[in-house]
């Protein structure tokens, strides 16, 4: 009798277990082949700018106070500019198959929209557009939307990048036990 009950135990812990599994959930979407890889994005749009006589504009907008200065390329931590691009890269074999791709074509300024949108909700990257030149195939402007909400901590950025033009980094931290800080850089090129 105890043997019995002993096994009707284990066998509803069993079907128990088995119903509650978690299936993994398959999205729809593109190949990650298809996505965009910011780390190369930043190898040939930003590498050229560390160096060379010129000097840039950065305009840094935190609590409210707006600060204005030229640095030279060498003053630059260049890390603390490539480190929100690779955290929203989408281009990882975790995301594969998890965003859709949408193409718009716009002849008269002869440019090419990709829109990259998750499919996924979790995903902390929402959407990333890309914006190329019809004539040869060159990135014009990147922008991505970043938000990763974390249960005690978020952090959550909106980059912009415009060839040859400037870099915008608009970040929102938010930590246990401390005020929501947001913070806008600019980083002008000419």
């Amino acid at each position: 009798m105890k043997l019995n009950r002993i096994f009707l135990v284990v066998i509803a812990l069993l079907i128990t277990s088995t119903a509650c599994k978690h299936k993994a959930t398959y999205y729809n979407g593109e190949s990650m082949a298809n996505y965009p890889d910011m780390e190369l994005i930043w190898k040939e749009n930003f590498e050229h700018f560390d160096r060379g006589p010129e000097t840039y504009k950065l305009v840094t907008i935190e609590n409210k106070k707006k600060d204005t200065t030229f640095v030279h390329p060498d003053n630059i931590d260049w890390n603390d500019w490539k480190g929100p691009l690779v955290t929203t890269n989408i281009h990882k074999k975790e995301f594969d198959k998890q965003y859709k791709i949408d193409m718009f074509s716009d002849t008269l300024s002869n440019s090419m929209t990709i829109l990259y949108s998750s499919l996924n909700l979790q995903n902390p990257t929402n959407n990333l557009s890309i914006v190329s030149n019809g004539i040869d195939n060159s990135i014009s402007s990147v922008f991505v939307n970043y938000v990763d909400a974390g249960f005690f901590s978020s952090t959550s950025y909106k980059l912009l990048y415009v060839n040859g033009v400037s870099i915008q980094v608009q970040e929102t931290i938010k930590k246990p036990f401390s005020k929501l800080k947001k913070r806008i850089r600019t980083l002008y090129f000419n």
